[in-house]
């Protein structure tokens, strides 16, 4: 706009009405244009103007579309995460699978409503929808889920195999300690249970694939944060719900940051009744390319063994183990992902 203002305007012949058109079309239909229009139709142009016109009208029009290109860039910056991109119906029915657990295999409408904070008749029409496609079915007055649900994981655990690769050396590693071992991920603050093998016991721990830990609480979660950058690691302080299980629980941030980095330098951490009182733990880092992408760990209880007995005898065995489950999955995976963990 302001090249053609400041141009001088010598009384010449008038722009003729075609070429007008031309200059609008170049210029592009955007109204704030409009000021160019009307200056070259009704002012007189010599032909020199006329053609310092036309290339300020090129200049303009690929000034107005550079301009509208970089608006409608920070317009998909600003809104990739907006409320407008989120299905909240897609939301809604994810949170009524995921009430269901191996503790609670049949639920009512009411107890399902009621975990999800949703009123019943949109749980039941959630719950409906699910049973049409296949992953939920009616009991009575109870629901349950299919084994059609298994489809929604496989997709992750085909991709990564991790699972895969990891599950007959964990359960060597669990005939050799005599106790639970297992694979875990970080998720947005918490360790996801990725594969386990496990000891037969009098009373199960109730941990099964799947089961969310929070992360501060636990050796996994330890050598897991021990694994994020400085933003991430904010990134979580922020977020995180630092509670306290027992009197062991560690809930100070300085104290939880020290012990993620301890686990770092180290190459594995421990917790002793943190989560739960009488409980044991310790894990160590599967690396690639030396980044944690999971941790191993295995659990006991003081009535078995200390936490000193539990890192001399478990650390070396989980190392060697790590190691052979990051080797194996490397060669499986010529071009593996760079972290199978959501931060």
């Amino acid at each position: 706009m302001v090249l053609l203002h400041t141009l001088p305007l010598p009384a010449c012949g008038e722009l003729s009405r075609p070429r007008a058109a031309r200059v609008v079309d170049d210029v592009g239909a955007d109204r704030r244009c409009g000021y160019v229009v009307r200056l070259v139709d009704h002012c007189p142009l010599s032909d020199e103007l006329d053609a310092a016109l036309a290339r300020a009208t090129i200049v303009v029009a690929i000034v107005v579309r550079s301009v509208a290109i970089v608006r409608y860039c920070r317009v998909v910056a600003s809104t990739e995460h907006s409320e407008r991109d989120v299905v909240r119906s897609l939301e809604r029915g994810l949170l009524v699978l995921r009430t269901f657990s191996r503790k609670r295999r049949e639920l009512s409408i009411a107890e399902i409503a009621e975990a999800v904070q949703l009123s019943r008749p949109t749980v039941r029409r959630m719950l409906l929808t699910l049973e049409s496609l296949g992953y939920t079915e009616q009991h009575g007055s109870t629901w349950v889920l299919t084994p059609r649900v298994l489809e929604i994981g496989s997709g992750y655990f085909v991709d990564t195999s991790l699972a895969e690769v990891a599950q007959p050396l964990l359960r060597d590693l669990s005939d050799e300690l005599g106790e639970t071992c297992n694979i875990a991920i970080y998720d947005r603050g918490d360790v996801v249970q990725l594969a386990r093998a496990e000891v037969e016991r009098i009373v199960p721990d109730g941990i099964k694939i799947g089961t969310r830990l929070p992360a501060h609480a636990t050796a996994l979660g330890s050598v897991l944060l021990g694994g994020l950058d400085e933003a991430e690691l904010a990134s979580f302080f922020a977020a995180a719900r630092l509670d306290s299980y027992t009197g062991q629980t560690v809930v100070e941030p300085s104290a939880i940051r020290a012990r993620a980095a301890a686990a770092r330098v180290n190459g594995f951490a421990a917790s002793a009744q943190e989560l739960d009182a009488g409980m044991i733990a310790i894990a160590v880092p599967i690396l690639l390319d030396r980044v944690p992408i999971a941790a191993l760990g295995t659990t006991s209880t003081t009535a078995r063994m200390s936490i000193a007995e539990l890192i001399e005898r478990g650390v070396p065995l989980l190392t060697t183990t790590a190691d052979e489950i990051s080797r194996i999955f490397q060669l499986g995976n010529p071009h593996p992902p760079k972290n199978l963990s959501h931060r």
